[in-house]
């Protein structure tokens, strides 16, 4: 892209709203973990059925009552990754912990 930007830095605001209470290294952390499990894509399934930006599983979204399908929708996602972060810290994102997303 010829303006220095990435598909990850269109969801700083979305970054901010559900992490930035949690100050600025983890937003840079959360935004390092985007680029890593998603490259920005919202629309982004690994090879383990992950979705999404930040690579939900699907139990998860049972767990939190949500469907599957809405781990797509960008604002829903983030929020999910949130929920799972005040339940694992990052070692739901584990690879990426001991990794460049210090």
């Amino acid at each position: 892209m010829g303006n220095g930007t990435t598909n990850v830095d269109r969801w700083v605001s979305l970054i901010e709203t559900h992490f930035g209470d949690l100050g600025d290294e983890t937003t840079t952390r959360v935004h390092c973990l985007v680029r890593a499990e998603s490259g920005g894509n919202p629309e982004a399934l690994s090879y383990a059925g992950a979705h999404g930006l930040m690579q939900i599983m699907p139990f998860w979204a049972e767990e939190f009552g949500i469907t599957v399908e809405s781990l797509y929708q960008p604002d829903t996602n983030m929020w999910a990754a949130r929920e799972v972060y005040e339940k694992q810290g990052w070692e739901a994102w584990d690879p990426y912990k001991r990794g460049s997303c210090r």
